[in-house]
């Protein structure tokens, strides 16, 4: 939703006061109601938002909170089996090898990698029915109740690397899965973060710390697509191609 502003004069304010309301406005912008939590807010450079949703359907997330889908993780099925895959929008990248969405411990270090962010398959948007590109990430036989195959098959835990857009920069990010229960099939997005600065690296799993602001995302920033349907009930209209 956008969201239109009149002008307003402009007052001389002090610069530093400056920098606070802007992370202010832009926590707003993101929160709905502007919750922000922060050590020093003017020196803030990751962007941290914690979330707690399900992977059922497709989940679209918005890393930096300006309106745009950046990517989208999808859980669906053909009768007893199920895809879960990531996929980013337009110029937006996945770190992976090939197809394949690289399965990323805490403590990695995404940033500039041409060979890691290489474009993978492409995939018919469900949502939008345009061709964007996805990363398969593990694929879940439920006739024999367990994962099959994919680099998140026998995992608990792990994060997404990312590259993305911002104003036609380059930004890099995370978001990371959890496994709702042990040696359950369901996973959970727990939480994602970005950082600020054009083209710097990230560390997974980074969310604490004096450069780190703590945003919490409003429902309209975690989009859910087709989430009231189980994924083993689900069938895949699109087509994807190599």
């Amino acid at each position: 939703m956008t969201h239109s502003s009149r002008p307003r004069e402009t007052a001389n304010l002090p610069e530093s006061l400056h920098h606070r309301l802007d992370i202010y406005a832009m926590a707003a912008s993101a929160a709905g109601v502007g919750i922000l939590a922060l050590a020093q807010p003017s020196e803030a450079k990751i962007v941290y938002t914690p979330a707690n949703v399900p992977i059922s359907g497709i989940v679209s997330i918005d890393l930096n909170h300006d309106g745009i889908v950046d990517l989208t993780i999808s859980l669906f099925g053909y009768d007893a089996e199920a895809f879960m895959n990531a996929t980013s929008i337009g110029q937006n990248r996945v770190w992976g090898s090939g197809h394949l969405a690289s399965h990323l411990r805490a403590g990695v270090n995404v940033g500039p990698n041409q060979k890691k962010f290489a474009k993978g398959m492409l995939c018919y948007s469900i949502s939008h029915g345009k061709r964007h590109t996805c990363k398969f990430m593990n694929e879940i036989d439920f006739r024999t109740g367990s994962n099959s195959t994919g680099p998140w098959a026998k995992t608990k835990n792990g994060y997404l690397g990312l590259k993305f857009y911002i104003k036609g920069k380059v930004h890099f990010g995370w978001a990371r899965l959890q496994r709702a229960r042990l040696l359950s099939d369901d996973w959970v997005l727990t939480g994602y973060a970005y950082e600020t600065i054009v083209g710097k690296p990230i560390v997974t799993g980074q969310k604490k710390g004096p450069d780190v602001t703590v945003v919490q995302a409003s429902l309209g920033h975690l989009a859910r697509g087709s989430a009231a349907i189980p994924a083993w009930r689900l069938k895949q209209t699109t087509m994807i191609t190599h």
